[in-house]
């Protein structure tokens, strides 16, 4: 006689997929594995991209605020130097006819008392 053993397939519930009924056990073990690892991997790939986004919105920021210290600062500094630059042209502008030596070092002094003070208050380059 011939004797078929032909094994029941039963169908897993998790991934609809036909699986020997002796097999079922450890498939299902293996499909709830499965369905939770890529839950996890979904949920890993939100938080990062929400790590992200956050990421660029910081840059952003930091990008910003360095840009208003830098205006603030340049003017900081562009204030007295364009101040100094007229006093400076004005007494040029004196002392091309001008023979008075104490006008000219009261000048010259006052001009380097300004320089000195900027450089006091950070204008350190100048």
């Amino acid at each position: 006689p011939c004797s078929t053993s032909a094994e029941e397939s039963v169908l897993c519930r998790l991934c609809e997929r036909s699986v020997l009924q002796r097999e079922i056990v450890q498939h299902a073990k293996f499909c709830v594995a499965e369905a939770q690892a890529g839950q996890s991997e979904e949920e890993a790939m939100r938080e990062v991209s929400s790590l992200v986004f956050m990421l660029g919105e910081a840059q952003q920021q930091a990008l910003s605020t360095l840009l208003v210290r830098a205006v603030e600062r340049y003017a900081q500094i562009a204030r007295p130097l364009a101040a100094l630059v007229r006093q400076a042209n004005r007494f040029l502008a004196l002392s091309d006819g001008c023979q008075n030596q104490r006008f000219a070092i009261s000048k010259l002094v006052s001009i380097s008392h300004a320089l000195q003070q900027l450089h006091k208050t950070g204008g350190g380059a100048v």
